[in-house]
């Protein structure tokens, strides 16, 4: 463990995640900057998934933070270089040199193919043709999980109303499919029926209970009528036979 690079990681600006990984690297680190430990012992150290630590690896080459020597062979570790006090645009500089050595690196050892080739005769093809490799079963992917179109939503609608509109738009035929023009057009739409006076949640609500691609204001609910009962219907007669 290297103070120096300690302290120098402390001081360096990046995400928390990358810089989280970046501390964990410099208590590997000596005084010179080199380090090599396992991705899955930098997973233990910070808490984060094989898959964050290598990310936040990638983000700190990108930014000149670290020079990482990529491993060859399955179990051997990544060699990494923390840049401590150098430019950050020359380590970027020395990163792109070491990945085109590494593209221009020959294999030592080189597989010659076989100098004999086995000719199959055609009578034995006839007999045992080559199997279909035509796809059976293909199952196509499932209707109605496309991913809603990106845009802006404004403050005023509510994020879980629009999801649930997205959601349902996208199960429509393809003569109301959900692109992001016809979600621009139902913004539009909603910011006049919220000019109107219109429940948002309202309106969408009751656009995915009748099952309408469109929207349009919410109907006034009516009081239903009562029904005039027996006994109101005596009450009625015997009060209109005293008067």
């Amino acid at each position: 463990m290297s103070i120096r690079a300690s302290a120098w990681a402390w001081t360096t600006q990046a995400a928390p995640t990358a810089k989280l990984v970046l501390l964990a690297l410099a208590d590997f680190a000596d005084e010179s900057g080199y380090c090599w430990p396992r991705v899955s012992v930098l997973v233990g150290m910070t808490g984060l998934s094989e898959r964050a630590v290598r990310t936040a690896i990638t983000a700190l080459t990108a930014a000149g933070l670290l020079i990482t020597d990529r491993a060859v062979g399955r179990g051997n570790s990544s060699r990494y270089i923390l840049s401590i006090n150098l430019d950050p645009e020359k380590v970027r500089e020395m990163q792109v040199l070491r990945d085109r050595e590494k593209v221009q690196q020959v294999p030592e050892k080189v597989h010659l193919l076989p100098e004999k080739v086995h000719v199959v005769p055609e009578k034995v093809r006839e007999l045992h043709p080559e199997p279909s490799r035509t796809i059976k079963n293909r199952q196509e992917p499932p209707k109605g999980r496309e991913a809603p179109p990106s845009v802006v939503l404004p403050d005023w609608l509510p994020s879980d109303a629009w999801a649930d509109w997205c959601e349902f738009r996208a199960t429509k035929p393809k003569r109301a499919e959900w692109t992001q023009a016809a979600a621009k057009t139902c913004l539009r739409t909603l910011d006049r029926l919220q000019a109107e006076g219109n429940d948002l949640r309202l309106v969408i609500d009751q656009s995915i209970a009748a099952g309408w691609p469109g929207l349009y204001p919410v109907k006034a609910q009516r009081p239903a009528p009562q029904r005039e009962g027996k006994l109101d219907w005596l009450k009625r007669d015997i009060m209109g036979d005293v008067a």
